[in-house]
């Protein structure tokens, strides 16, 4: 790849050229993030809790919890409320989304 830029991919897809550039976000995914942030941060207006990036702030579970709680309208009482490992942050996740299921939300 002689003459690109670092992080710079040409490939082909249905033969047409595209360029992609690794670490460069395209308008329509940060448009998506606000809108995703403002979605969540509306729905959790009457709790102390702020998204401010999606990935982060969804990594261990808690905002998730935090959402099935509002949109189910019931406790959610078993989690973990410090998750430290990567396991435990998935264990939340899933208490959520079980939540999410069981009360019929897809």
């Amino acid at each position: 790849m002689r003459g690109r830029p670092k992080g710079v991919k040409v490939g082909t897809s249905t033969s047409k050229k595209f360029i992609t550039m690794r670490g460069l976000a395209r308008p329509w995914e940060d448009k998506q993030h606000e809108t995703y942030i403002s979605w969540t941060n509306w729905f959790l207006r009457e709790r102390d809790v702020k998204v401010k990036d999606l990935k982060k702030d969804l990594k261990d579970g808690l905002v998730l919890l935090h959402i099935a709680e509002v949109l189910t309208k019931r406790p959610i009482n078993k989690y973990i409320e410090s998750p430290r490992t990567a396991m435990q942050q998935i264990d939340n996740i899933n208490i959520a989304l079980n939540a999410l299921k069981n009360y019929g939300l897809k």
